[in-house]
């Protein structure tokens, strides 16, 4: 279930103190990377994919868009929630804490996204970390 305290979340602002909600960017990157796998991106590079992974060209688009939707997970941290000062008092009435020990040189939420997804592979999806580099290795060659 969608929560008003996960739509309070934010992922980009403006000068204005106008806010994006982080649940809808990341909706909206995965939508993107689906458009670009369907309009974009070559019949060779979807079939090379597809092939790697063992999967339907729907399945791997599918699978593209869940991942990219997942790259800015690391904005749901108090260190990354923290920088949009105006907004902190509606994530502390939204039930959310942020604690002091936090430090700015934390709040890079690129690095929150690896560690954050790195952990759900490896321990939630139990994808060995051998398979990741090989992975890594082979969408770069391609």
């Amino acid at each position: 279930m969608i929560t008003e305290s996960i739509k309070a979340l934010w992922a980009k602002t403006d000068n204005e103190n106008n806010w994006h909600s982080l649940l809808y960017h990341l909706i909206d990157s995965g939508k993107v990377a689906e458009a670009l796998w369907k309009h974009y991106l070559s019949e060779s590079f979807k079939k090379n994919f597809s092939t790697l992974f063992e999967l339907t060209e729907v399945e791997s688009c599918n699978l593209t868009s869940y991942w990219v939707s997942l790259h800015d997970i690391g904005k749901a941290g108090p260190a990354f929630q923290r920088k949009f000062s105006s907004h902190v008092e509606i994530l502390v009435r939204a039930g959310y804490s942020f604690p002091k020990v936090l430090s700015k040189e934390y709040g890079y939420h690129g690095l929150a996204s690896t560690w954050i997804l790195q952990n759900f592979f490896q321990n939630d999806l139990n994808y060995p970390r051998s398979e990741e580099r090989r992975v890594g290795k082979e969408c770069r060659s391609r």
